[in-house]
């Protein structure tokens, strides 16, 4: 945890290079702030281990890449939280990973090529859109 604010920090000049406004920054350092904490909370149980951050940042959009050597995790098995549920009766937990799905475009997660999670953020920046497929002649 206590690389959270160094990654804060990468995570907000990368914004800001992708001319990021206020709301896209605040979605991001959100979405990014929980999966890490999820990661070294839940993936390794508050014991140290690896987290490799990328940030790719692009007029477009923002794509950041959290990787771990942590058990297998889908965030997608995790069911989103009942807001009408009165508070006594809800279950701790579930609602970092709605909260993340809610302010980012997209949310993928894939098991790593060598063991452990990838999980993928992106966000579209004000006036574009996710491509609809994933494999353009300019992707090549």
């Amino acid at each position: 945890m206590h690389d959270l604010t160094a990654l804060m920090v990468g995570v907000e000049q990368a914004c800001q290079r992708a001319g990021a406004d206020g709301d896209a920054l605040f979605s991001v350092r959100l979405a990014v702030e929980e999966v890490f904490t999820n990661i070294l909370q839940y993936g390794y149980h508050g014991e140290p281990g690896p987290v490799t951050v990328h940030i790719e940042a692009q007029p477009e959009r923002l794509r950041i890449t959290l990787a771990d050597a942590a058990p297998l995790f889908d965030p997608g098995t995790v069911a989103a939280p009942d807001p009408d549920t009165p508070l006594e009766q809800r279950t701790v937990g579930g609602w970092g990973w709605h909260f993340v799905r809610e302010v980012m475009d997209r949310v993928e997660w894939a098991p790593g090529a060598a063991g452990g999670n990838l999980f993928t953020l992106i966000k579209c920046l004000p006036h574009t859109a996710l491509p609809t497929t994933r494999n353009t002649p300019s992707e090549h």
